[in-house]
């Protein structure tokens, strides 16, 4: 019984696995790997022609209301397990592919990388062809001020049809982004 309160007390003073130690799912990139958004353009410029033979593949942040989050979120986007860059706040940016199966992953990368703050998909990417995924950051409820809580944040990751993916990048901007 002893042993048992021995091990019970050592495991209370055993650090706590830091956030940049979970593991992502494979689709995503690792977790340590973090992006600084530098700039958002707001030009609404077209996308540019896409190179023969490739597919691709657009990723846009949306921010439904402003508030505990600031200005913005930062969401990190990964194709087949690498990051291919980052959104802040209601923007987009695209990465080209070659054609065929690909898992994609979107991690809100300022809060808890794992568990509601993921969402995963995979796209069978055909020559020519253009996908939209939207990673929508939803703030639902708060309490009145002072001393504001934000009881229901949720993440959604989710596949937007052509026609509005083109209509969404006209609202937002197109990001830079840098690895920190």
């Amino acid at each position: 019984m002893r042993l048992r309160f021995e091990l019970f007390l050592l495991s209370l003073c055993a650090p706590a696995m830091p956030v940049s130690a979970r593991n992502l799912p494979p689709s995503c990139g690792p977790d340590k790997i973090k992006f600084n958004v530098t700039a958002v353009n707001k030009n609404g410029a077209d996308l540019p022609a896409l190179d023969p033979g490739k597919a691709r593949i657009v990723f846009i942040e949306t921010l439904q209301k402003h508030g505990v989050l600031g200005a913005a979120a930062t969401t990190r986007y990964a194709v087949d397990g690498t990051w291919a860059g980052a959104n802040k706040g209601d923007s987009y940016f695209f990465v080209d592919v070659d054609p065929g199966y690909h898992e994609i992953c979107a991690n809100w990368q300022a809060v808890n990388t794992t568990g509601d703050n993921v969402g995963m998909a995979q796209v069978t990417a055909a020559a020519g062809a253009v996908y939209y995924y939207e990673a929508a950051i939803l703030e639902m409820a708060e309490s009145p001020a002072p001393g504001r809580v934000y009881s229901n944040i949720q993440f959604h990751f989710v596949p937007i049809a052509v026609q509005a993916g083109q209509a969404r990048l006209r609202e937002v901007g197109l990001s830079t982004f840098t690895s920190k």
